[in-house]
């Protein structure tokens, strides 16, 4: 991806962090001046904020988040309903 100058999708997982973000971005240091005047004291930022933009590291902000080897905890299931039968003239 970044060899063609690709951005990732920000709902995605992705291991961009400040450093390729910034030469992706123009205006990325404009963000974080934004982003930082807005909320001085970081209350507002998540764990996805912290790594990928600000790019703290550490477990605080792990990177397995988003990975296929750690389970899922914490999620709500969404109920299921069994689906009706259409009947379909053949």
């Amino acid at each position: 991806m970044l060899s063609f100058d690709g951005r990732s999708h920000w709902a995605k997982p992705h291991p961009l962090g400040p450093t390729q973000l910034r030469r992706l971005y123009p205006k990325y240091d404009d963000f974080i001046a934004t982003v930082t005047e807005v909320d001085p004291k970081g209350i507002f930022r998540n764990e996805y904020v912290r790594r990928h933009i600000f790019g703290e590291v550490g477990a605080q902000v792990d990177p397995t988040m988003f990975s296929e080897s750690k389970p899922a905890t914490g999620r709500m299931a969404l109920p299921t309903r069994p689906r009706k039968k259409v009947n379909r003239p053949s």
